[in-house]
């Protein structure tokens, strides 16, 4: 009995020290550990703004104006202006563009169909930091079309920019005219073999002097917005 009870007793002894061992090796385990988290490594986007704006052209009311007097005449001369605002740390600065879409300056149609020339003069205010600046100028013999560009340039990395675009709208005296009675000559029409006179016109083509000729009857359409275009401007990240 005393053998089997010192058996028992070894056996537990024997057990207990491998509960031991068991413990102490997982303690010897998380005794020591070591983490270290570094300063954060920051990645920092670059900055872009650019936001514009546009008024509303109404040309409405008006009647052709001489070149000479377009400074001063602020009834037949309309303005719309393109507000410009922006700035970025972007190496090749902001490009820009300002065009023309949507342009209806056409009345009648098919052989009917009248090309009104509008004179259209840009102006910039505050834009002196903006570099390759161009400004468009349209008349009779350069006529604005779709995509037509009014303003371009580049706004320059690390340079605020907020200043306008100022699109002049006016109809030149010196490139339209209003008459019922051109060309000249006598307006006639056949009774047999004979021909009548109606009556005689007597508008000269000295006095029309190459200007577009409208009737009162086409330019009254004009009253009813019958000439209208809208103004587009899109930016892009700079060209090298």
């Amino acid at each position: 009995m005393s053998n089997s009870n010192s058996s028992k007793q070894v056996l537990l002894s024997v057990i207990g020290v491998a509960i031991l061992v068991v413990a102490v090796v997982g303690v010897s385990f998380a005794f020591f550990n070591y983490t270290r988290t570094g300063t954060p490594n920051t990645i920092r986007t670059g900055t872009i703004l650019f936001e514009s704006s546009q008024s509303t052209i109404n040309v409405s009311n008006v009647f052709p104006v001489a070149s000479n007097e377009v400074a001063n005449d602020t009834s037949n001369v309309k303005t719309a202006e393109v507000n410009i605002h922006g700035n970025t740390n972007y190496t090749n600065g902001i490009d820009f563009e300002v065009r023309a879409s949507d342009v209806h300056l056409t009345i009648g149609s098919g052989q009917n169909a009248l090309a009104v020339p509008l004179h259209v003069t840009v102006t910039q205010q505050n834009l002196g930091a903006v570099t390759n600046l161009t400004l468009g100028s349209f008349d009779k013999n350069n006529q604005l079309t779709n995509n037509s560009l009014l303003a371009s340039g580049k706004i320059p990395a690390n340079t605020e920019v907020n200043g306008k675009i100022l699109v002049n709208v006016y109809l030149d005296s010196s490139e339209i005219a209003i008459s019922d009675t051109y060309p000249s000559g006598n307006v006639t029409h056949m009774e047999g073999s004979r021909e009548v006179v109606d009556y005689t016109n007597e508008t000269s083509s000295e006095w029309v002097a190459g200007r577009t000729v409208l009737t009162t009857e086409e330019w009254n359409s004009l009253s009813s917005g019958a000439l209208s275009f809208k103004i587009k401007v899109e930016a892009n990240e700079g060209a090298a």
